[in-house]
């Protein structure tokens, strides 16, 4: 059942600099096909289908990636594709997107996700988007974001402490800590209260901007600014001068360790970030 109610942003502005020498900057990883046919951007895209009225997903990507977007997904309406003057972090890029749609007040709820991830299988990823949305009816000034319970003690991923299990798998974040070192990685393995963030967030549109406007606000009235140039008659020299000069945070470090509302859901499903070649080689026969 599609919710009409909700838009999907997929983040896709990758640098190519992890999966180098294949992926480029003239060529990031999202467009890669690494995992069959399809590139990992179409298996973002793909996952949405069913779940999201297709002309309710977006895609957050870098101005010189927007041509070999539209190749990917030929589908995707022009005008569904936000496109970044510069890399500025996912704390703008999800701040600009949210603003954006926030102004044409279409939608309700949001969902964030990614092109550099493996998901599988996509009825249960599914099933946790849609639990998550349940969650956000029920709580509307809440952030949500998707856990995934840890199987090794990973150094690079944000780690979210359990608090009061809600219903669904669902619980409160205590404290979402970013890249802990190994020692404490290893603790929050063992105590089993401890869940990866995965990169994937549902909320209100408006509740994310009201919270960003609070975290970030320095960040936010250059973003507002930015969105006052953007429509009919656009201002792209304006717009890459304001964007050029936002600070480079993360929506990890710039909102979530701050927000006062957080709460998770567990990923039911198998989860892989496809940030290195090791991971690839892990995922390969």
């Amino acid at each position: 059942m599609l919710t009409s109610d909700t838009c999907a942003i997929i983040i896709a502005g990758g640098s190519g600099t992890r999966l180098w020498p294949l992926s480029r900057r003239s060529r990031p990883k999202q467009f890669l096909r690494l995992f069959g046919e399809r590139s990992l951007l179409q298996h973002a895209y793909d996952r949405l289908l069913g779940l999201i009225e297709p002309t309710a997903i977006y895609v957050v990507t870098q101005q010189e990636m927007v041509a070999a977007t539209k190749r990917d997904l030929p589908d995707l309406p022009s005008e569904n594709i936000i496109a970044e003057p510069d890399m500025r972090n996912t704390a703008n890029a999800i701040g600009l997107a949210a603003l954006l749609l926030h102004r044409e007040a279409i939608y309700q709820k949001m969902l964030v996700t990614t092109a550099d991830h493996l998901i599988e299988p996509v009825d249960r990823f599914q099933s946790t988007v849609r639990t998550a949305l349940n969650a956000i009816d029920s709580r509307p000034h809440s952030l949500a974001t998707m856990g995934v319970r840890p199987s090794h003690p990973h150094v690079g991923y944000g780690y979210l402490h359990l608090g009061e299990a809600l219903s669904d798998n669902t619980f409160r974040v205590r404290e979402f800590k970013e890249k802990p070192d190994r020692a404490t990685a290893i603790r929050y393995l063992a105590d089993g209260q401890h869940l990866w963030n995965s990169g994937m967030f549902v909320w209100r549109i408006d509740t994310l901007v009201d919270e960003m406007r609070r975290c970030l606000p320095e960040n936010m009235a250059g973003l507002e600014e930015i969105v006052a140039c953007w429509g009919d008659d656009p201002r792209p020299q304006l717009i890459a001068d304001l964007y050029s000069k936002l600070r480079k945070i993360s929506i990890d470090h710039g909102v979530m360790e701050n927000a006062k509302n957080v709460i998770t859901i567990e990923l039911g499903c198998s989860w892989w970030d496809v940030g290195s070649w090791d991971a690839v080689a892990a995922l390969q026969p």
